[in-house]
């Protein structure tokens, strides 16, 4: 996620005596905030500045200077929570756990395997469901709702395309690494993409674009989304079920599939497992 001591946007750096360490104190405390979607809601909806001044711990001739530009201020504090939104969370860490685990269970098959599609399935249906679950129920995945209506809903009071650049941000760095863990599982399961045109990153954005809606829809009506189904004697998920869809659609067989190179690259970029009978050793980064 954003590393808070080393971002290097300018927002709120103009006002008087507001440095290095006034803008990192408004960000952490934005970012405690986005973790907390009613209040982040109560300062993103608030018809004045004097909450975000508050937050921010903006003091002395910055407030008068904060007020008589409210329209760069408030977008300056937006577009910081934006940019920070994902700060404290990590979507695929419980998910990936259970994914690396359950992969760990089958890597015996995927050098014999004549349909490593099953397998792929395998570890989705197991493991998807949690991952869509920890999706829609974290904090700061509502705060993001609430955000990326704002370029829209508060167009006549901050610079629309500032905060909007800033989410984009934030799901860029977000993809970005979902995007490494997609790569390296399709590799060690010896598929590629069917078309000569698709792209991981593309991929990516489709996989989450899914999980994004049913989210959505499950903040409505979970008990619509968040079920279990028998299909084909098997009890999947509906969201692994829409998943395995997508993949079915964009990879095939690799036939240049080599098993051994393929789980050494994933050993090397998904080194960490918790499951012991798993046979997956920890080997050393090479930049470690």
């Amino acid at each position: 996620m954003t590393d808070p001591e080393t971002d290097s946007a300018t927002e709120l750096r103009w006002l008087h005596g507001f440095g290095g360490t006034s803008v990192y104190r408004a960000r952490h405390n934005l970012i405690g905030l986005a973790n907390r979607p009613a209040d982040a809601g109560l300062l993103i909806n608030s018809p004045g500045i004097e909450r975000m001044l508050e937050v921010c711990e903006v003091r002395g001739r910055a407030v008068n200077q904060a007020h008589n530009n409210r329209r760069r201020f408030a977008s300056d504090v937006l577009s910081l929570m934006a940019r920070n939104v994902w700060a404290r969370t990590d979507f695929n860490m419980t998910a990936r756990q259970m994914a690396k685990d359950e992969i760990a269970t089958v890597l015996d098959g995927l050098a014999t395997a004549t349909d490593r599609f099953q397998v792929a399935r395998t570890v989705l249906r197991k493991t998807i469901g949690d991952s869509f679950r920890q999706s829609a129920n974290t904090p700061a995945f509502l705060t993001f709702l609430q955000l990326s209506l704002v370029p829209v809903t508060l167009a006549n009071r901050i610079d629309s395309e500032q905060v909007r650049r800033a989410l984009d941000t934030a799901e860029n760095e977000l993809a970005g690494k979902r995007a490494t863990g997609y790569l390296n599982a399709i590799r060690l399961f010896g598929l590629r993409f069917r078309h000569p045109s698709a792209t991981v990153e593309d991929f990516t954005l489709v996989v989450s674009g899914a999980m994004l809606g049913m989210s959505l829809r499950h903040l409505i009506s979970p008990e619509r989304l968040d079920k279990v189904l028998d299909w084909d004697g098997q009890r999947w998920h509906l969201a692994a079920l829409g998943v395995t869809g997508i993949i079915d659609e964009w990879l095939e067989p690799d036939p240049d599939y080599d098993a051994a190179n393929a789980l050494s690259l994933y050993l090397r970029d998904e080194v960490r497992t918790r499951n012991e009978p798993s046979q997956v050793i920890e080997i050393p980064r090479g930049d470690s």
